[in-house]
Parts: structure tokens; sequence; C-alpha cells
């Protein structure tokens, strides 16, 4: 489990990210949407679905986004999603686009 996944850390980082922003700032988050080929490809729907909420109920404004991450072939976008998620993963990887669903958080309440 990644540092950030943990409640605490979460907590932590943004509180971190506030102290650091200057005042009238505005903090944009990038993150995966629970749906979607590259999610389903991941496994990790339920991870992803409880941090968006999370986000959320930290007064995070969402705008969601279908977007393509394209590879230069398929060879190579299997050679990467193995190195980051390992060789099960990558075996999912069936062409050089993957279609992924992403959520733009925006908080400037801080």
């Amino acid at each position: 489990m990644s540092v950030i996944q943990r409640r605490r850390n979460k907590k932590k980082s943004l509180e971190e990210i506030k102290r650091v922003l200057k005042k009238g700032g505005k903090i944009f988050l990038v993150e995966n949407d629970s749906i979607g080929e590259f999610e389903e490809m991941r496994e990790h729907p339920k991870r992803t679905k409880n941090f968006n909420k999370w986000l959320k109920n930290q007064g995070f404004k969402e705008k969601k986004m279908d977007i393509k991450i394209k590879f230069e072939n398929l060879k190579t976008a299997k050679e990467i999603f193995e190195i980051i998620w390992g060789r099960r993963i990558s075996n999912k990887v069936k062409n050089n686009i993957i279609k992924n669903k992403i959520i733009i958080f925006e908080n400037k309440k801080f």
C-alpha cells in the first residue's frame, strides 16, 4: 500500500498542500475514475472510488473526462504496464490505445 493511500497520510498530505498554497491559490488533482478500461486492468476500482469519495468529502469539486493513452505500439504499452503493475496486468493490454476516464478535482476554498 502506498503512503498516500493510508487515511492519516492522505490527510497529512492535504494539510501540507494547504500550508504551502499561496493565498487565493487552487489545488487541482487528476485522478482515475473508478470505471473504464484502464481502471479495470489495474483492478483498483473500489480503492479508487473510495479515494475519490474522500476527496469530494474534503471539499473538492469534480469534472469528469474521457481520455486515451496512446503508446507507440502494443509492445511498448505492454512493457510499460509490466514495469509499473507487473506481468499479470500487462497481459490484459490488448491495444496500444488505452481508454481511460479521469476526474479533475479542484478545491479553491483554501
